[in-house]
């Protein structure tokens, strides 16, 4: 990790990452993408967004295939109408 402060980068270990954000270092890691800003406590936030955006995912997963299965029943009951509609049709002729 590395630790930037205006012209300041000192290079950092996960231990010492709080101690840098107290002094108001911002927080970089390996490949340069910001993971902590000096009094910003974003760090849980995102955790717990990332959690909830998981359990969302997972939720849209199970409704999408309830989705599925429930159009994939009205169609088989859109033919069973049809086919009754039919028979309802073919016995008032008889009854003519």
């Amino acid at each position: 990790m590395i630790a930037v402060k205006e012209n300041k980068e000192v290079k950092i270990v996960d231990i010492q990452k709080d101690e840098y954000l107290k002094a108001g270092y911002t927080i970089l890691d390996d490949k340069l993408k910001v993971i902590a800003k000096p009094f910003d406590k974003s760090e849980k936030k995102v955790a717990d967004l990332e959690k909830e955006n998981d359990t969302l995912k997972k939720e849209k997963a199970e409704l999408e295939k309830k989705v599925a299965d429930l159009e994939k029943e009205n169609d088989t009951l859109k033919k069973e109408k049809a086919e009754l509609e039919k028979k309802v049709a073919d016995l008032e002729k008889k009854l003519k």
